[in-house]
């Protein structure tokens, strides 16, 4: 799976067949395939609690806090508490048709920043599937 394919997933549970997960329903925001790895689904547009943005031609993600949210400090899980890069579905809204869904950016580094204003930077574009819930990951080279 590429960042430049065009593949639409419409809810947490058709991405997670691809880590070989059968769920009927997932709600949160993260999923955890392993120790290292975390499958992340964050909303690329404003809402009730986060302006969550694609920057740089999406190799940069930054949340930033909106302070009339709902969401506490306390319920927040920061860095420490949940460690290891991300593997991001971002939620996107189709411009022509209003129609929600999700859709692979990348893979990204460890979040960096504060509760208020946080980002995280693309390591890679691909994503690998063996077809039986493993995966595997080719990370962008440092090369010029």
């Amino acid at each position: 799976l590429t960042v430049d394919d065009e593949i639409r997933f419409k809810y947490h549970v058709d991405v997670l067949l691809l880590f070989g997960k059968d769920y009927k329903a997932h709600m949160t925001a993260t999923y955890s395939p392993d120790d290292e790895w975390c499958v992340w689904f964050p909303k690329l547009y404003q809402n009730g609690d986060w302006d969550n943005k694609l920057l740089e031609d999406g190799k940069l993600v930054v949340m930033e806090r909106k302070h009339e949210g709902v969401i506490q400090e306390k319920s927040m899980v920061f860095p420490e508490d949940q460690p290891g890069k991300r593997i991001i579905f971002a939620h996107l809204i189709d411009p022509l048709t209003g129609n929600k869904y999700y859709k692979f950016i990348g893979i990204f580094t460890e979040l960096v920043g504060t509760f208020q204003k946080a980002s995280r930077t693309r390591t890679s574009e691909i994503l690998y599937f063996d077809g039986k819930g493993r995966f595997d990951i080719k990370q962008l080279s440092s090369k010029v």
